[in-house]
């Protein structure tokens, strides 16, 4: 299965190519009406020709980079996999043979000079390579919202099955609602096939998408302060440090414990990059163990986030705060400081 859909990758790419390429292809007088006969380039189709291999080239690495960042979540509401959708829908062998047929076509046509096959070549080609885009421009965005739900579905998982029956159904009816709404768009656009319908579904799969997702952040959130203190809660992380502490901070003034002064990472460094792509947001508390030279020492997550990934990362954050030091009796002296960490992806 897995590499029926990278030859259908490949495939796609090939096929994309002679959209993309076809006005840059042409020689002048198949893209306007002729001016002249003068000045015409004998080489210029074996130019071209080098010019769409080199185009095929990276689009094929292209099409490799979108089948190569789809995560495998599984199957969906619907029992399908990613994989299977672009089987069924991407590149069927009948377009695929068709799409060939019109290249190598086009290919001799550019050979022998004929302008105007060529011109008709791309022409009829277009429509099949149209129609490839739309369904890869839905289902990309389908699973895109698909896998981001099974992600949000699973950092509620753990808070799900420690909290009640009225506190966790409201959430899983919401989670199986948005998963058949997406899937009902999706199936409908494809159902379709026109343009307009495709390009209204991706605007409205990235909609639900994100609120589905918001909503999803703030639930999260809700559970993790309602269950905070129960007795079966899993242990949360800590961080010894790792690296060498950095120059000593000097106490700025008489302060009863240390205070933070600098960072040298911001939290977008630390961003996990599956929480980016799945818009996880949250909250993180953190309580620091800091030396009388404003080194952090240890750090220990207090009030998690709800998302391994985000408690993680903002262990890993907290190395980089320099703190100074508290001032005590005129001398530096270290303490234990807690403060929050907001991951979030807009202001």
């Amino acid at each position: 299965m897995v590499a029926r859909t990278r030859l259908a990758a490949f495939r796609l790419g090939v096929a994309v190519a002679a959209l993309a390429l076809c006005a840059p292809l042409l020689p002048a007088a198949a893209q306007d009406p002729p001016a002249s006969d003068a000045g015409d380039d004998a080489d210029a189709p074996i130019a071209s020709l080098q010019q769409w291999d080199e185009a095929l080239d990276e689009l094929r690495r292209s099409a490799w980079d979108v089948y190569d960042s789809s995560d495998e979540a599984g199957k969906d509401i619907r029992g399908h996999t990613e994989d299977s959708d672009w089987n069924q829908w991407v590149l069927r062998p009948e377009t695929v043979a068709r799409l060939d047929a019109l290249r190598e076509q086009a290919r001799a046509e550019a050979l022998a000079g004929d302008e105007r096959g060529l011109r008709d070549s791309i022409a009829a080609a277009a429509p099949l390579i149209a129609s490839e885009m739309r369904k890869v421009a839905l289902l990309s965005t389908y699973w895109w919202g698909a896998n981001a739900v099974a992600y949000h579905r699973e950092l509620l998982r753990p808070w799900l099955a420690r909290s009640t029956d009225a506190q966790s159904g409201p959430v899983l009816d919401h989670l199986a609602a948005t998963e058949r709404r997406l899937a009902g768009m999706l199936e409908a656009a494809l159902a379709d096939g026109s343009i307009d319908v495709a390009l209204q579904t991706v605007d409205e799969l990235t909609e639900a998408r994100h609120a589905a997702l918001v909503h999803y952040n703030e639930q999260r959130l809700e559970l993790v302060e309602q269950l905070e203190d129960i007795p079966n809660r899993p242990p949360l992380p800590t961080r010894a440090r790792a690296a060498p502490c950095p120059p000593p901070v000097p106490p700025q003034s008489e302060y009863p414990e240390p205070r933070l002064v600098r960072s040298d990472k911001s939290l977008q460094e630390v961003y996990p990059p599956l929480a980016r792509r799945y818009e996880v947001e949250g909250i993180v508390t953190l309580r620091t163990t800091v030396s009388d030279a404003g080194c952090v020492l240890q750090v220990e997550v207090v009030g998690t986030s709800g998302a391994p990934a985000l408690d993680e990362a903002a262990l890993l954050w907290a190395e980089s705060v320099g703190f100074a030091p508290a001032l005590k009796q005129g001398k530096p002296a270290g303490g234990r400081v807690s403060f929050r960490v907001s991951f979030r992806l807009t202001e």
